[in-house]
């Protein structure tokens, strides 16, 4: 009976220890056409045998994993602090300003110091946590490595940050504000808590990338892989574009992934393509006076790239800017549709909303939603404190022309009048994109 027990305790040393490995999946992408890599935006990693899932951000992500062959083990993740998690900066390098998120498994307290590579203090910030994920933007001038250290009466966690110094900001820590409805798939991201996998489990690895495709392949992992995921460039318009929106980007105000129909043929500009819901937008709108925040999408101020969004009530990250007064049409670098949808997209400029809305013969709301483009009256947030106004009234959408330091071109419309007339750059509009 002791040699029973002996032999019991052997197979139960043996399944726990020698069943598990820790493996790497590393991820990159390719142009189809051109062989050189690209950089991702994100890979969604869908366990199809277990049903779980994770999300990972690029731009050549990983995902770490302690495995297991499946011997009844549920929880592979050895690493998951559970209660407090520092996600690295995005972007790093960066110029100007980056953002990075902290989530908390507990209400408190919490510091937040960014020093110098030789240890001077350059900015801190200190407040009181709800639970969940909170959304933070670090601004710099230094041309250095920095370090930003968070700590609370519990844990202390620190990041390098690099910053190239091609800027004129202040050294800041902002809080934009806490993303609720974003924690599961950040808090995935950060220690791949909830994602269950035995090596073996069939796979699906969906990467997205800026002006690309969406790419999907199937394996089994049973070893350390690296996934090569060959994705084309080329739209034909009239054909629909998938972006997955992630808030690490400092454009996208929640985590969302869209799809886009996009048009060409529209009277004033016809050989352009143009998507057929405002940016942002889960869908079209159903009505021109739709009120609803699923179709209006996001809202942004004159020339900078940091979306909004408002749910009626509230706006999502907090209201920081009341005044813009600088001599600049929208530069590219603070264009959201190059940024989130991908090269070639862009604003319209005023000329080319003027061409649509007087070729189209727009002369009242019914004009810009009879078109293939279902412009619809979805409001505008307030310069003052990015308050919701007039959605299901008036219809406000940039375009990236200014018409003095103050004020900048845009389309209007509602059910008496269509026009591009100028306003306060500090205003909040939706925006639509487009590409030659």
């Amino acid at each position: 009976m002791k040699k029973f027990y002996l032999l019991l305790f052997f197979v139960f040393f043996f399944f726990s220890v020698f069943s598990q490995t820790h493996i790497t999946l590393s991820f990159a992408g390719k142009d189809s056409v051109s062989q050189n890599l690209i950089s991702l935006d994100s890979v969604y990693v869908k366990n199809l045998t277990e049903n779980s899932d994770t999300l990972l951000f690029g731009p050549v992500p990983e995902l770490s994993l302690t495995a297991t062959w499946p011997f009844g083990i549920d929880e592979n993740n050895v690493n998951s602090s559970g209660s407090f998690m520092l996600k690295q900066n995005y972007p790093n390098p960066f110029q100007g300003s980056t953002n990075f998120s902290i989530y908390r498994g507990y209400r408190g307290p919490l510091n937040l110091i960014l020093f110098d590579d030789i240890g001077t203090k350059l900015a801190e910030y200190s407040n009181v946590f709800e639970k969940g994920l909170h959304s933070f933007v670090i601004s710099s001038s230094v041309n250095k490595v920095m370090i930003l250290t968070v700590f609370d009466a519990n844990n202390s966690k620190s990041i390098k940050i690099i910053s190239n110094g091609q800027s004129n900001e202040c050294n800041t820590i902002k809080y934009l504000g806490q993303t609720a409805n974003a924690v599961k798939n950040n808090l995935k991201n950060l220690d791949n808590a909830d994602f269950i996998f035995y090596l073996g489990n069939l796979t699906m690895f969906t990467a997205y990338a800026k002006g690309y495709k969406v790419k999907s392949i199937l394996d089994n992992p049973k070893a350390d892989s690296t996934y090569i995921l060959y994705m084309s460039n080329s739209l034909t318009c009239g054909t629909s574009i998938t972006v997955n929106h992630v808030i690490l980007g400092g454009v996208a105000p929640v985590n969302k992934t869209v799809t886009y129909g996009t048009v060409t043929n529209i009277p004033g500009e016809l050989t352009k393509c143009w998507i057929t819901s405002n940016l942002g937008a889960n869908h079209q709108a159903a009505t021109v006076d739709d009120v609803t925040e699923p179709s209006a999408g996001w809202y942004w101020q004159f020339n900078h790239k940091q979306g909004y969004k408002n749910n009626g009530t509230t706006v999502t990250p907090s209201w920081t800017i009341t005044d813009i007064s600088e001599n600049l049409d929208w530069q590219s670098s603070n264009d959201p549709c190059l940024l989130e949808l991908g090269s070639g997209w862009r604003l319209p400029t005023n000329s080319e909303w003027h061409n649509v809305n007087t070729i189209g013969g727009w002369i009242d709301w019914n004009g810009p939603w009879d078109s293939a483009l279902k412009l619809h009256a979805a409001g505008n947030l307030s310069h003052s404190d990015g308050s919701l106004n007039d959605r299901g009234m008036s219809g406000y959408y940039w375009s990236g022309s200014q018409s003095d330091v103050s004020n900048s071109w845009y389309l209007y419309f509602y059910s008496g009048s269509s026009g591009t007339p100028s306003f306060n750059k500090a205003l909040g509009f939706p925006i639509r994109c487009l590409r030659d």
